[in-house]
């Protein structure tokens, strides 16, 4: 008597199971084929006596039905030896027969239960397979779209260093436009009227051009201006610029008439202070 079952030693025995059995018959002659006892495919399978009787007895009306029976016929046919599947498409095929030719109310009841059973099994294998193909798609896309945000990412880092290949980043902060300057000095602003060395900067592009401003480290503007635009805008300690077609830019500082910042095309970033003003105008 064994105490534990293998089923890789049962190659020879279960070739020898005769074909002409019925299907428990052919299940028992493999377990005894083996020497084991339902004892001990019990204690192996965790399955109770009372269906691995049932299955040996063709008994179905004790067996618990769906893919409990189907799970249970795998684990009883890979104990004894065996192919499992083959065990489970026999079963199948020769429990449907003989309930389709059943006459009996009884039977007719059982043999729509056990169809329906089927069925059920056969739309659980698909979804089963169906949520296993998700589960692999879903582990492919997952790292693909993280692949793509970071990529996504590292574009809009770079749009932010060269403006040429963006739109603007943000909506311009509240500056002062030409209307609101009408008939109103530079210094109109009391808080404003002490300080002596302020930065105007007055930005009128000749053609399209992409211009971003910031004051003071503050982001004061960056958008598409077109000829017409205009942005006056005042500083205490440094303006920087980031413009995307020198050619077109136009500005003045204080007044004075900007030097070009480069050619057509040329993107430019410049800081402009009290220091390098003069640099920066036209003398």
């Amino acid at each position: 008597m064994h105490s534990n079952i293998d089923s890789s030693d049962s190659g020879s025995d279960a070739s020898n199971v005769d074909t002409e059995l019925d299907f428990g018959a052919r299940l028992r002659e493999a377990r005894e084929l083996k020497g084991i006892t339902l004892n001990e495919i019990a204690s192996a399978t965790k399955i109770s006596i009372g269906v691995l009787e049932a299955l040996e007895q063709n008994d179905i009306s004790r067996l618990p039905g769906g893919i409990f029976s189907r799970a249970f016929i795998r684990s009883y046919a890979n104990a004894v030896g065996l192919d499992p599947e083959k065990a489970v498409r026999e079963f199948l095929d020769e429990f449907s027969f003989e309930i389709n030719k059943s006459s009996t109310s009884t039977r007719s009841t059982t043999s729509g239960h056990l169809t329906l059973t089927f069925e059920k099994e056969e739309d659980f294998e698909s979804q089963r397979l169906m949520t296993r193909t998700l589960i692999r798609l879903l582990a492919v896309s997952v790292p693909l779209a993280g692949l793509i945000i970071y990529c996504g990412s590292g574009r809009q880092l770079d749009t932010v260093q060269n403006p040429l290949n963006s739109q603007p980043l943000s909506e311009p902060t509240p500056s002062i436009s030409m209307s609101e300057m009408a008939g109103v000095s530079v210094n109109s602003n009391p808080l404003e009227d002490d300080e002596t060395d302020l930065l105007l900067i007055d930005v009128h592009p000749v053609a399209p051009c992409w211009v971003s401003l910031t004051v003071d480290g503050t982001l004061a503007f960056s958008r598409l201006m077109q000829p017409g635009d205009r942005e006056v805008l005042q500083a205490r300690e440094e303006i920087v610029l980031n413009v995307g077609d020198a050619g077109a830019f136009a500005f003045s500082l204080n007044q004075q008439p900007g030097k070009p910042l480069g050619n057509s095309g040329q993107v430019i970033t410049v800081r402009i202070n009290q220091d390098n003003i003069e640099d920066f105008v036209v003398q």
